[in-house]
């Protein structure tokens, strides 16, 4: 711009230059810090002084408000305090010949933005804790409110591994994938509007010590794993991944006396061959990130569950026999049904058995049913126990006898002389009422 002329003698093409050097920096976020360096003043000595400076801002806000500040003509700086956080904010300057500053006096207005963010986070320092864990702590930026989160970011230098992290407070856990790896780390303050701060960076390279517990022992009990393990330092629980450490939970029951660690995973389907890993917390619940390394992964399966309410009913000249399928039932291969020195295989997997008729009348049996892990019946360690019952086979003319398992109750029911195709209607109807029946007795089956 022309700056006018201040007397009879200046020549009209004499103008003031505009500062030089002009910058805007946030030392907080709720003030502004310009500096500026002289302007190149072009004119003859006796008026070659500046009166002052001009000074103004605007917040993008409220773009009709904007205000004025006069800066004595020695300073090179100024400091906007008491500013609106969380704004951007329009700021420029001009030299001026006089103190009105009139249009004609003015020198070129330099102007520029700015947005109020929160300044660096101050003392970031980061530890490793087991080996591959990274702890950092901070303090938020001074001169500025309390931020609403921090947004913190992490990325190996060598590795494809990175993450992020956006804690309200000034410490942060993390888990990284790689040993003996440098990450960088950069942090920033954020407001509530998403907007965030100058960066804070530091660098930390990963230990190339492994700590992280070791499974020595694995017991298979009925729909269950028992590990006893070591145990770390500092952790408070243990997690555990059935599925090669892609998904974790929490161990059923954990004890941690002596120097060793026994723990139950519990409710799983028995003879389903699990690939184990186990690793350490640094809180009860698992909720903080994971301590060190997860341990080696080894493989183990639960035992079958037992079959219950075995129940078998005497026929004339046979019998029929029901129980409760195995609710944890994906590892189940076949029944295996004994009655005296015969062996049956079910591998159609129906929760009864019948024979109907051939039987000897007056035989006793004794009969057992146990949940199998093989389609062959053969021996297992992973299989049931066995459920086993009595019964004595009805002759005609005989009361038809009900022995249940679980008790030594025995129900007689009067039954005449049945012709096979009402025995077998009978027998239909029974089962269907005594399953009825029993999931009336068993709501949770």
């Amino acid at each position: 711009m022309k700056c006018g002329e201040s007397s009879s003698f200046i020549n009209l093409t004499t103008k003031i230059d505009s500062v030089k050097d002009f910058q805007l920096s946030n030392p907080s976020n709720y003030s502004i810090n310009v500096t500026w360096n002289y302007p190149n003043v072009q004119i003859n000595e006796e008026i070659a002084h500046l009166d002052h400076y001009n000074l103004s801002y605007l917040n993008q806000s409220q773009p009709d408000l904007i205000s004025f500040i006069s800066v004595d003509n020695s300073s090179l700086d100024y400091l906007l305090n008491n500013l609106e956080s969380e704004n951007d904010y329009n700021i420029s300057i001009c030299g001026c010949r006089t103190q009105e500053c009139e249009e004609d006096d003015k020198g070129e207005i330099v102007e520029s933005s700015i947005s109020l963010l929160f300044g660096e986070v101050t003392n970031l320092t980061c530890s490793i804790q087991y080996s591959i864990d990274i702890n950092c702590n901070w303090n938020q930026p001074i001169n500025c409110s309390i931020p609403f989160y921090y947004n913190l970011t992490y990325q190996s230098i060598s590795q494809n591994d990175s993450g992020n992290y956006q804690p309200t407070s000034s410490n942060q856990q993390f888990a990284t994938q790689f040993q003996n790896q440098e990450y960088q780390i950069n942090i920033s303050a954020c407001n509530s509007n998403e907007k965030c701060g100058y960066i804070s960076t530091i660098s930390i390279t990963t230990d190339n010590l492994t700590i992280a517990p070791t499974i020595y022992e694995t017991i298979s009990k009925i729909e269950e794993i028992e590990l006893n393990f070591t145990k770390l330092t500092g952790a408070y629980n243990y997690s555990i991944s059935l599925d090669n450490g892609t998904n974790w939970q929490n161990l059923t029951s954990l004890n941690l006396s002596g120097n060793e660690a026994i723990g139950t995973i519990s409710g799983i389907s028995g003879n389903i061959e699990y690939n184990i890993s186990i690793r350490g917390c640094s809180d009860l619940n698992c909720e903080t990130p994971y301590l060190g390394l997860p341990s080696s992964i080894i493989s183990a399966r639960a035992k079958l569950g037992n079959i219950t309410s075995l129940n078998c009913i005497s026929l004339i000249n046979g019998f029929i026999c029901t129980w409760n399928s195995l609710i944890l039932s994906s590892g189940l291969k076949s029944y295996s049904f004994k009655f005296n020195s015969i062996s049956i295989c079910l591998t159609n997997l129906f929760n009864y058995y019948l024979i109907p008729s051939g039987l000897q009348g007056g035989e006793y049996y004794e009969i057992s049913v146990y949940s199998s892990a093989d389609s062959n019946c053969l021996d297992n360690e992973y299989s049931g126990i066995n459920s086993t019952t009595s019964i004595t086979i009805l002759s005609p003319y005989e009361p038809t006898q009900s022995t249940d398992s679980n008790n030594s109750n025995t129900t007689t029911i009067t039954v005449g002389i049945l012709i096979p195709i009402i025995i077998i209607l009978i027998v239909i109807i029974g089962i269907l009422l005594y399953q009825k029946k029993t999931r009336k007795n068993n709501p949770k089956i």
